[in-house]
């Protein structure tokens, strides 16, 4: 999951540049990662090659395990000096997705580099779409590369918003699957 978070703009952006920068990101892999189980929503392929982090909007978690996470994260791989840049970020974010209305959230997907092409993120999109259809749910996701918008778009996604903040050197693609009434 680290190795995938250093390809991606926005996760990198959180994590900065610099000293440590390793370490930071695992910490932002560990905060990604404690938060979607929290949330009942780590699914790894069956080869284990595969992960998406996905949870349901609604889904309840402990608040006070909630607060350890992010004081771990703001700790480990923000630090208070980036903290408000990283939260005017988030706010931005929160404010485009859909507001008091259920929907699944796809907040990581990836496949190990190497494993790639052999039928881990079909499974796990299959994943996503069963669990969409299941709940009649739409999909919501982010994503700042635009590799991954394409591949999105291929499964099935539209884009809904596109949003590039002036002081970043990236681009955010705000991506909707409406709920899925079959398997693909």
């Amino acid at each position: 999951m680290c190795n995938a978070l250093t390809q991606v703009p926005g996760t990198s952006w959180i994590a900065g540049s610099g000293r440590n920068r390793e370490s930071r990101l695992f910490a932002l892999a560990e905060y990604m990662f404690d938060v979607s189980a929290e949330k009942d929503g780590v699914y790894l392929s069956s080869g284990s090659d595969g992960v998406l982090l996905m949870f349901n909007s609604s889904a309840r978690a402990n608040r006070l395990k909630m607060l350890y996470y992010r004081l771990k994260l703001i700790c480990n791989c923000i630090g208070f000096l980036r903290l408000p840049a990283v939260l005017r970020r988030e706010q931005y974010i929160r404010a485009v997705r859909p507001v008091q209305r259920q929907y699944l959230y796809v907040w990581f997907f990836a496949v190990e580099e190497g494993k790639r092409g052999k039928g881990a993120a079909v499974e796990l999109a299959n994943t996503c779409f069963a669990e969409s259809a299941r709940l009649g749910l739409p999909v919501y996701a982010e994503t700042t590369i635009s590799r991954n918008k394409k591949v999105y778009e291929r499964f099935g996604f539209d884009t809904y918003h596109t949003w590039a903040m002036n002081s970043l050197s990236f681009v955010t693609w705000f991506l909707k699957l409406s709920p899925v009434s079959k398997m693909q």
